[in-house]
């Protein structure tokens, strides 16, 4: 996902890093939580700045440009808890987890963050090895250790990063594609192996701090938070995706780590 690299959740909340360590902004605070400012140095400071995270299972409209851009009216955000596991929570209420999006939200948090550790249980040398060369990844020097990464999933205030993004969407086989609240953007070079393969999970990367899916609501009980691969419009949506939004070179993965 994002270019960034994340840390523990302490104090103020500490900066992230870009490339050669340099600070490059730092977490912001909501709710008594402490949500990451994710560096990256392509994002254009434009869009719906200022939005509020929505509270767990919270429906409301997009961003106005990109609901306009990108969506119809039946298209919503839909809340998470931001407790610095919220890139968890997004794709376990997606996945529908336990029962997760009829469960309350104390629930919700709790199977979110064992679906966390479920990741980290998932995460060996192998599987390490194994999606990067998927990926035709050329400097392995970008990736951190294993270990490092292992470590990190099993702290839920944590911060997920590019690398733990890559690993769930591909250990789970997922195309995972993210709006960017602040440019109004598909963010590009951050999806999956074989979207026309794949489900698709919609993503709101919200003022660079926290994660929301993109639900499509068509009724009080017609909630879509995973669309099939054959769904028209994530066919349409690809389809800009490579020859409009992210053509050529900006799809490339090394962009982003």
């Amino acid at each position: 996902m994002p270019k960034k690299k994340q840390q523990k959740a302490k104090g103020r909340g500490p900066p992230t890093k870009g490339r050669g360590g340099k600070a490059k902004g730092g977490a912001k605070k909501g709710r008594g939580t402490y949500q990451v400012k994710m560096a990256s140095s392509r994002a254009p400071r434009a869009g719906a700045v200022g939005l509020e995270n929505l509270r767990s299972g919270q429906l409301t409209a997009l961003p106005r440009v990109i609901q306009n851009n990108f969506f119809g009216p039946e298209y919503k955000r839909y809340g998470v808890h931001d407790d610095g596991s919220c890139f968890f929570h997004t794709v376990c209420s997606a996945l529908n987890l336990s029962d997760c999006q009829s469960k309350s939200p104390a629930a919700r948090q709790r199977i979110g963050h064992q679906f966390r550790r479920m990741v980290q249980h998932k995460l060996s040398a192998q599987s390490w090895n194994n999606i990067w060369q998927k990926r035709k990844l050329r400097d392995r020097n970008l990736l951190p250790k294993v270990e490092k990464v292992r470590t990190m999933l099993g702290n839920t205030k944590t911060w997920a990063d590019v690398y733990m993004i890559f690993l769930t969407m591909d250990l789970y086989d997922l195309n995972i594609i993210f709006f960017d609240g602040t440019s109004d953007n598909i963010y590009c070079g951050v999806r999956g192996l074989q979207p026309h393969n794949q489900r698709t999970l919609l993503v709101l990367w919200v003022n660079h701090a926290h994660f929301e899916p993109i639900v499509r609501v068509r009724g009080a009980k017609d909630r879509t938070f995973l669309y099939d691969k054959d769904d028209p419009f994530i066919s349409r949506l690809m389809t800009q995706y490579h020859t409009k939004h992210c053509p050529g070179t900006n799809d490339d993965i090394h962009n982003v780590l």
